[in-house]
């Protein structure tokens, strides 16, 4: 009977797998192949132990990457964590401060904004590649940035859509503080400092903890931040952006949101990926004495709910610092997300995320991807037939795909940005290549 039933199991996952690609070769709405996608998860599910990996991957085809099988995007592996990496020269006179990354000079490799002493925004620049950091001397409030009050926990994201990076910076006494750029992507100038833009409001926070990000995919920034309230203690708090890409606008602080638990833990500053492939952004946070602890999103990209938090997940390890800042972000440019820390009086660690051995330039087959930059099509040339096409954003979050691509994708409707393109050929090899769409 338990093999008749597991026959039929199979049959459903070889249906819905034709299903969902002739859903995606057709276009259909983004929610219509969300729900095949879930039914097939909870079919993996059931079938994991009765099929090996290797079979579950060859029904799944091109979509084997879609569910973590090709990439390996559900099983994360961190190394042991390295001090100071990269060349990065501690400040000796920071103390606690959170960091942003982005890439500040547009040269195509991550640099650092870094909270120093009483406030002060520390510019490290990576002087080295995209795959080979080295990270040159600490340069204090450049740009016309300023220091904020006693502390200064950083994000980073293009809040105004206007092609350049912003950043909001989280001080002592709960203010938001944003620096507008008003410069360019490669020569950034920031505006005077504008305290609680945009409507926010930390009420009366001690302090907030931000970090810019679409967390209901509705196409603009939204902001989850650890916080630290008279009265309440500390949490994660959510300000939703009720405006759009160009004109953000945030509505009350939200305690808690979508399942985050509150715990004793001070100073949890967030950083959110789609860590596991799986189409919505998931969030890590460090507690004290530099425990992790991960948040799954068990919801989907639309309506995000987050599972119990796991402590020190993917063999990430604790106690490194008294306190941990992390950040995720693919520092050195193999096509997975590493963990960034700063940590208590100013060091820097590197959590390299094993994941993957291949650079993200590197291409299987001879394919070609590009132009770079692009501002409408996206051209693929390559020795055998492809059989799928995924863009995903720089936090992992897959916001395109198309089944068999005939030599080229339309991306037009992308916002203005950097974007990895992965293909699948029909044997299974994959490629990947970041490119700017301008």
């Amino acid at each position: 009977m338990k093999h008749n039933y597991h026959s039929r199991k199979v049959r459903q996952l070889d249906r819905l797998v034709k299903e969902m690609k002739q859903a995606m070769t057709a276009r259909q709405p983004k929610a219509f192949v969300d729900r095949i996608r879930q039914k097939i998860a909870l079919l993996i599910k059931d079938l994991r132990g009765i099929l090996s990996a290797r079979q579950l991957a060859h029904k799944l085809g091109a979509l084997a990457i879609v569910f973590g099988f090709a990439n390996g995007a559900n099983a994360q592996q961190f190394a042991t964590p390295v001090e100071n990496p990269f060349g990065f020269v501690v400040d000796s006179t920071s103390y606690i401060g959170g960091f942003g990354v982005a890439d500040l000079d547009g040269d195509g490799d991550y640099d650092l904004l870094m909270g120093g002493y009483y406030g002060a925004i520390q510019y490290v620049e990576n002087t080295g590649t995209a795959s080979s950091p080295a990270f040159g001397p600490t340069q204090t409030n450049p740009f016309g940035l300023s220091s904020t009050y006693y502390y200064a926990f950083i994000t980073t994201a293009d809040l105004d859509d206007d092609g350049d990076i912003d950043v909001l910076v989280g001080e002592y006494y709960g203010d938001l503080v944003y620096f507008e750029n008003t410069g360019t992507a490669t020569n950034p100038s920031f505006a005077a400092a504008q305290a609680n833009p945009f409507g926010l409001n930390s009420n009366s926070s001690i302090l907030d903890m931000p970090s810019f990000v679409d967390l209901d995919d509705d196409g603009d920034f939204d902001i989850i931040s650890g916080s630290i309230a008279y009265g309440v203690g500390p949490s994660i708090v959510y300000y939703e952006n009720t405006g759009t890409a160009q004109n953000p606008a945030f509505a009350a602080q939200v305690t808690s949101p979508f399942g985050i638990a509150a715990n004793a833990a001070y100073f949890q500053n967030p950083t959110v990926a789609d860590i596991d492939g799986d189409g919505d952004y998931d969030v890590l946070t460090a507690e004290n004495y530099g425990t992790f602890a991960f948040y799954k999103n068990t919801g989907t990209a639309q309506n995000p709910a987050f599972a119990a938090p796991q402590v020190n997940p993917f063999g990430l390890i604790d106690n490194v610092s008294d306190f941990i800042f992390p950040e995720f972000v693919d520092i050195d440019d193999d096509g997975d997300f590493d963990v960034l820390g700063s940590g208590y009086y100013g060091s820097l660690w590197f959590f390299e995320n094993t994941q993957f051995n291949v650079g993200i330039d590197e291409l299987a087959n001879n394919v070609a991807i590009g132009p770079n930059p692009f501002t409408s099509e996206v051209n693929f040339t390559a020795d055998v037939d492809l059989d799928l096409v995924e863009v995903y954003d720089m936090m992992g979050k897959l916001i395109y795909s198309e089944v068999s691509p005939d030599g080229n994708v339309n991306l037009e409707s992308l916002n203005k940005g950097v974007y990895m393109i992965q293909v699948v050929d029909t044997d299974g090899n994959v490629s990947r290549k970041k490119l700017e769409k301008l």
